[in-house]
């Protein structure tokens, strides 16, 4: 009997090729029983949406400021103070000034309505003013500058405050609110220019805010001879 050596067998390295490695998995959202997709026919799985990078989240957000404001993003002079923040802005001031005229020329009883009645509408101007600068200052930016809080929150005060010390002092009442019309005056410019606010605010706020206090300095001679 002849012995016989057995081969031995050739073991070979396979290197994996592109196409037998699997296919990555694409991340995918489960939608609800009954929900329907927008995929093939029968599909339950549709990609999960990228979410947006930071910066063009931001340049949306300042963008939508601007459209809110009645500006076109893409052609308008930034610094055009649009027809509607003109008439939105200077109206509300007209009965400051017609309260303030009244309070000078007439007598008791209706110079006091007069002086209540404006002293009362711009309380109301100032508090509306704080809740612009708010909306903005959160708009444009995700965390407000501590400056534009602090400023936001003094006009806020100074509107919510401003009647029930005239109730007690006209005087330093009208004197308050006096304040936060220059309050903002000086404060929404500058934030117009850091983009904090549209940038026509730059323009509009010290003219809308003079005719304010025109009035405001009438309603506070009124009080000063009652």
């Amino acid at each position: 009997m002849t012995w016989q050596p057995i081969p031995t067998p050739t073991i070979r390295a396979v290197t994996p090729s592109r196409r037998s490695s699997p296919p990555r998995l694409r991340a995918m959202t489960i939608l609800p029983a009954g929900e329907k997709s927008n995929g093939p026919e029968g599909s339950s799985l549709l990609p999960r949406p990228r979410a947006k990078p930071a910066s063009i989240r931001a340049t949306s957000a300042a963008r939508e400021v601007m459209v809110f404001a009645g500006a076109d993003a893409d052609n308008v002079d930034p610094l055009k103070v649009p027809a509607l923040s003109l008439f939105l802005g200077f109206g509300p001031m007209l009965p400051i000034v017609g309260a303030g005229i009244v309070a000078i020329m007439s007598t008791d009883p209706i110079d006091a309505v007069a002086i209540v009645g404006g002293t009362g509408w711009a309380s109301a101007i100032l508090l509306f003013v704080a809740g612009v600068r708010r909306g903005y200052g959160f708009a444009v930016r995700a965390t407000p500058r501590l400056v534009t809080l602090a400023v936001t929150l003094g006009i806020f005060l100074a509107g919510l405050l401003a009647m029930p010390i005239f109730l007690l002092a006209p005087v330093i009442g009208v004197a308050i609110l006096i304040a936060g019309f220059l309050a903002v005056a000086i404060a929404d410019p500058v934030a117009a220019r850091r983009g904090e606010a549209p940038r026509h605010f730059a323009r509009l706020r010290p003219l809308q805010m003079a005719l304010g206090l025109t009035g405001l300095l009438l309603l506070e001679a009124a009080c000063l001879h009652l």
